[in-house]
């Protein structure tokens, strides 16, 4: 039988090596995926049922802040590559601040801000000597749910929908990262799914900071 079970060894070999690379990474998880594919409702559930570090989409935000300050006249309209430039450089900063020992988990990681450049057709070059490989140690792709407005999503997510799924997806392959998908279903079982994966990719250390997981 050693035909047979040297390929199952090897096979488990090579996925006790792959945990032990990613184990190296910082304990920082992404959550992604295309306009209204449920991560930001599934981000603020594990927010509100464990003591996670949360990193809410900063775009939301932002856009709101623009939309405020364009009504009181404290700036004109901004065209796309200056809003992608400046949405960039928030990200940027905000993970310069955080520890890389610590764990968090980002409503979009820096990838997905190249993910728009690319679809977009923007220059790159604003990602020079950036470090967007082995900068986290898991990525959840989340798939799509049923188009909803919220007054932050515009006509051009509901147009390019399909685009920014799988130019957000292509980007992060790009970079060689390995990809969970996280399917449509009921938010309290994207929960259970997601913590249950990150839960097998903490150390125990790790893990001991955390209720639930």
């Amino acid at each position: 039988m050693e035909w047979f079970e040297d390929p199952i060894r090897r096979g488990i070999q090579r996925e006790e090596n792959q945990k032990e690379d990613k184990l190296s990474l910082p304990p920082w998880f992404v959550f992604t995926g295309g306009p209204c594919s449920g991560k930001s409702t599934t981000l603020s559930a594990i927010n509100q049922s464990t003591l996670l570090n949360v990193i809410p989409e900063l775009a939301a935000k932002f856009i709101n802040n623009e939309r405020r300050k364009l009504a009181n006249g404290e700036l004109g309209p901004r065209d796309p590559e200056t809003f992608s430039r400046k949405l960039l450089q928030l990200r940027v900063d905000l993970e310069a601040k955080l520890p890389r020992n610590i764990t968090f988990v980002f409503d979009r990681g820096l990838p997905d801000s190249l993910g728009y450049y690319r679809l977009c057709g923007q220059s790159e070059a604003d990602f020079e000597g950036l470090e967007l490989r082995r900068r986290y140690r898991q990525v959840f792709f989340f798939e799509p749910t049923p188009w909803e407005y919220d007054g932050v999503r515009n006509e051009f997510d509901y147009v390019n929908r399909e685009f920014i799924h799988n130019s957000l997806r292509a980007t992060y392959e790009s970079l060689d990262y390995d990809i969970i998908d996280v399917p449509v279903m009921p938010v309290e079982e994207r929960v259970q799914f997601v913590l249950q994966n990150i839960s097998c990719l903490m150390t125990s250390d790790e893990r001991l900071q955390y209720r639930t997981l």
